[in-house]
């Protein structure tokens, strides 16, 4: 997937953006190192990469992402996983954007 925001977020040596944003230990290297792509899957490691492109949960792989890094990306966490990542509070708090942005009609 071709997305002009990539590549902004992207630097050599770039460590995967799934590893990053989801903060998970280790941190991998991205499959395209040199940042060079501005394909999305080409900023995840190699295990990030093959969920993202099988379209489940990029943590766990057996479930739908409930919640994306952004509305065109294919990287996505389910809830459950988000709930064990950032916690109930956060989680909450992001449905409750979600249900304000419904209300406005957005």
């Amino acid at each position: 997937m071709n997305h002009p925001a990539i590549p902004q977020y992207r630097a050599p040596f770039s460590l995967c953006l799934a590893c990053r944003h989801f903060e998970n230990h280790p941190k991998e290297l991205a499959v395209d190192v040199e940042g060079t792509s501005t394909r999305e899957a080409d900023a995840l490691c190699g295990r990030h990469r093959a969920l993202m492109t099988e379209g489940v949960c990029v943590l766990c792989g057996n479930r739908w992402p409930w919640v994306r890094l952004h509305a065109k990306s294919g990287i996505g966490a389910c809830r459950p996983c988000y709930i064990e990542r950032f916690g109930e509070e956060a989680t909450l708090e992001v449905e409750a954007r979600w249900e304000a942005i419904e209300r406005a009609g957005g």
